[in-house]
């Protein structure tokens, strides 16, 4: 099971931020469910990991978030997304859940520093001709909004995207118990 935690966007500000790339030749936009700020990275782990990673989770004290997503970039490396202003309260929230999950056995967390961004679309090998103009027209732009929750998501890689399932959401003040999804329903 593939594992990160994230923080979720309004649903305002992802049709706000889908609308960017709408329509932009050879960009492949992200499903607007998918777009999020991730938090920590976890990684490919046993199932049966799970309710211990939920359980370092859930004292987490989730501060009051006020994020501006900014900076519009190119990975160089076939994504397009925003970077997020600087945010101490981010940051602290983000060194304390990976010094929680670096406790949990069987966890092993990437070591690269934390850049905050998200994704908002993709490119197959070389970027596309209206990249350029994009970037120079959003530059300057900021989407601000609230965050009062986080989420710990399992990933399911497949050829036409990434598949995203909220496994469990930590809402502030801080829950005893985190807010599981049900499984999804089977026929019999």
């Amino acid at each position: 099971m593939r594992l990160f935690t994230a923080l979720p966007l309004p649903d305002a500000l992802r049709r706000e931020l889908g609308a960017l790339t709408a329509g932009c030749e050879g960009l492949r936009p992200l499903p607007l469910e998918q777009l999020h700020v991730t938090l920590v990275f976890i990684g490919e782990v046993n199932p049966r990991d799970l309710s211990p990673i939920e359980e370092a989770l859930a004292g987490l004290e989730i501060p009051p978030l006020s994020l501006h997503c900014e900076a519009l970039f190119d990975s160089g490396r076939g994504a397009l997304g925003l970077q997020l202003r600087p945010d101490p309260a981010l940051q602290r929230l983000q060194k304390q859940m990976r010094a929680r999950l670096g406790e949990v056995a069987g966890v092993r967390l990437e070591q690269r520093p934390y850049k905050p961004h998200l994704t908002l679309a993709r490119y197959p090998q070389h970027p596309p001709a209206q990249l350029g103009p994009l970037l120079a027209r959003l530059q300057g732009q900021s989407y601000p909004w609230s965050c009062d929750r986080f989420g710990l998501y399992s990933s399911q890689l497949r050829a036409e995207g990434a598949l995203h399932r909220l496994e469990a959401e930590f809402i502030r003040p801080p829950s005893l118990r985190p807010r599981r999804r049900p499984p999804p329903a089977t026929s019999t």
